[in-house]
């Protein structure tokens, strides 16, 4: 079933609060954290990620009360969204781990202290490395006996590394960009150019070449196929870099680019947004070696690659 356009509108709100509340929980800013999921929980937009994340701040601050309830509500799945055996595994760990502390079977951390950065925490907590997201699990094996005349176990709040939840948000990203390429992919498919998936880009390359002998307009018969190129460019969310393409002249540069090549991906761009409706800062300018056109003869290596990738991937 799709999602309306508020539904996916309010997923991606829910999903980019997730990330920067984790990100904080990861900084040792717990306040941030918290306040961040509370908003989404009283907005009605906590999913199961968010709600099980928010139990896991309570935990590192001591809240155990409003840890347990948060998972008890992950469990039994009132009012949340996307409920999964993953997190219903890790709500369950949860509460088992608060119900052992407060009867006194584990000891519990040390209380949590406001503006202690992340490094200064690691004396009560543990190390939150790079990438981490903050996650209570259960010690394996049992507590020591009192008689057993050995050292305590250690507590059973642990800040650990857990990336499935991370994982799940990369993935429904590479699936967004993955079928964002296809569509801009068949969109271009026209006549006189070829697409190609170049990794997690996408390549344009032009069947003719573009542009006369060391000139940096394009040929007057090109312009309609720039036109038609120009309306069928993704907007919103892609990068576009036009790569300008020249070949090596007598007395000139042999290698490392030139201001013709750059000139002709301006030109280019210029005739792009036109038709586009696009400005003109939607574009990335570059310029190409000489030694790397994309073909093997001199008269359609003068000409322009455009390079077109989902933002965020580099």
């Amino acid at each position: 079933m799709s999602l309306t356009k508020p539904d996916a509108l309010r997923a991606v709100r829910t999903e980019i609060t997730i990330d920067w509340a984790r990100a904080s929980a990861r900084s040792g800013d717990l306040d941030e954290a918290l306040r961040l999921l509370r908003e989404l929980d009283a907005g009605g937009e906590a999913d199961a990620a968010a709600l099980d994340l928010l139990a896991r701040v309570h935990a590192q601050r001591g809240e155990f009360a409003e840890a347990d309830a948060c998972w008890s509500r992950l469990q039994d799945g009132t009012g949340v969204s996307g409920v999964t055996g993953v997190f219903g595994g890790a709500a369950e760990a949860g509460r088992r781990t608060i119900a052992d502390i407060t009867a006194g079977r584990r000891p519990a951390l040390a209380p949590w202290r406001p503006a202690r950065s992340a490094l200064a925490g690691v004396s009560l907590v543990a190390v939150l490395a790079a990438g981490a997201v903050i996650a209570i699990s259960a010690v394996t094996g049992p507590s020591a006996p009192a008689d057993a005349g050995g050292p305590a176990a250690p507590p059973s709040w642990q800040a650990t590394v857990t990336d499935a939840p991370e994982r799940r948000i990369r993935a429904a990203r590479d699936e967004r960009r993955a079928k964002a390429l296809d569509r801009a992919k068949r969109r271009l498919a026209i006549p006189g150019v070829r697409v190609r998936q170049d990794g997690g880009s996408l390549r344009v390359t032009f069947v003719n070449g573009l542009f006369l002998p060391d000139g940096t307009r394009p040929v007057p018969s090109r312009r309609a196929l720039l036109g038609r190129i120009g309306e069928r460019l993704p907007g919103r969310g892609m990068a576009i870099t036009v790569i300008g393409h020249a070949v090596a002249v007598p007395g000139g540069p042999a290698k490392g680019g030139s201001a013709v090549a750059l000139a002709r991906a301006q030109a280019v761009a210029q005739e792009l947004a036109a038709a586009g409706r696009l400005p003109l800062t939607a574009f990335t300018l570059a310029t190409a070696d000489q030694r790397e056109g994309p073909y093997r003869d001199d008269a359609r290596n003068r000409t322009v690659t455009i390079r077109i990738t989902p933002r965020g991937t580099g």
